[in-house]
């Protein structure tokens, strides 16, 4: 929500359109700081949502998500941390879908280190090219990660990103 605002705000020239795309953003964004829930109000934990993402591509990807156990403790534990993590795991997968031809797909977070979790999202997508312009996907990675790499190495398409954490969410 905040990217796409920066990028509604980028294009604008009216101070009345600017003034309605923070109002937008501030709404999207507290909207996405709210829990995941489902429909008996509980709610909805990361890998849950990462399997519904497995579920909603399973025509033309193979999804698999590997969240370590303090690592989800911590995302479930933060509302911040899970819609970040969400939005980078789901821009990367459609992107390596969309834009690489990914078949298969591997969702990998690692337990907690310090103040900052990783996540690395794999694809065996066949069209990839790094030269392309920056968009969506990586705005948001220079903009919520510590550090972020992509990689081409044996076939495979390696996105990694480091996202800090609250330090009392690391003794988790």
């Amino acid at each position: 929500a905040i990217n796409k605002g920066v990028i509604r705000l980028q294009n604008s020239n009216e101070e009345m359109t600017r003034e309605g795309i923070i109002d937008e953003v501030r709404a999207s964004v507290e909207q996405a700081l709210l829990p995941k829930t489902r429909w008996d109000g509980t709610q909805e934990e990361f890998s849950k949502i990462c399997n519904d993402l497995a579920v909603t591509w399973k025509s033309l990807c193979q999804i698999d998500a590997a969240i370590s156990p303090r690592a989800s403790a911590v995302i479930n534990g933060d509302a911040a941390t899970s819609s970040i993590c969400w939005d980078i795991v789901h821009e990367s997968c459609s992107n390596a879908i969309q834009h690489g031809q990914a078949k298969w797909i591997s969702i990998r977070i690692s337990d907690p280190i310090n103040e900052s979790i990783t996540i690395e999202v794999i694809d065996n997508g066949t069209h990839y090219n790094f030269q392309s312009r920056t968009g969506l996907g990586s705005t948001l990675l220079d903009a919520c990660t510590i550090s972020w790499s992509r990689n081409r190495q044996d076939n495979q398409t390696i996105l990694t990103a480091e996202l800090p954490i609250e330090s009392n969410l690391k003794s988790l």
